[in-house]
């Protein structure tokens, strides 16, 4: 059993203890039943439960379907190529126009060069 499954389980037991306080106490002090629906919910709690947790347990995780080594490899290989398609964009993509303030301190340093001579 992973961690991850013992985590859902414990999660799922929890919340249906909740929901069946709840129900326990709405049934008790809002809603007028006979005793035999107390054991009733507890018995669909119980249930639902099971049925939950069975059923989490039979769903294929795909992490379990590749090996750690070939995750490890295929996340390199994705940054790899990630990184390489960022990197021709930039180099083969147009020049980027210069911003006024860039455009007056090159003007201003070609008049300076103008009058030094």
């Amino acid at each position: 059993m992973k961690k991850k499954d013992l985590v859902f389980i414990i999660g799922l037991t929890i919340f249906m203890g909740v929901l069946w306080m709840a129900g326990f106490l709405i049934m008790g002090i809002w809603i007028p039943v006979r005793p035999v629906t107390h054991l009733r919910w507890l018995i669909f709690i119980v249930v639902t439960t099971l049925v939950i947790s069975v059923w989490h347990s039979m769903i294929e995780d795909e992490s379990d379907l590749v090996d750690k080594k070939q995750q490890k490899y295929i996340r390199k290989t994705n940054k790899r190529s990630s990184s390489r398609g960022k990197s021709s964009a930039k180099k083969s993509g147009s020049p980027k126009k210069k911003s006024s303030a860039a455009k007056n301190s090159s003007a201003g340093k070609k008049n300076n060069t103008k009058g030094k001579k």
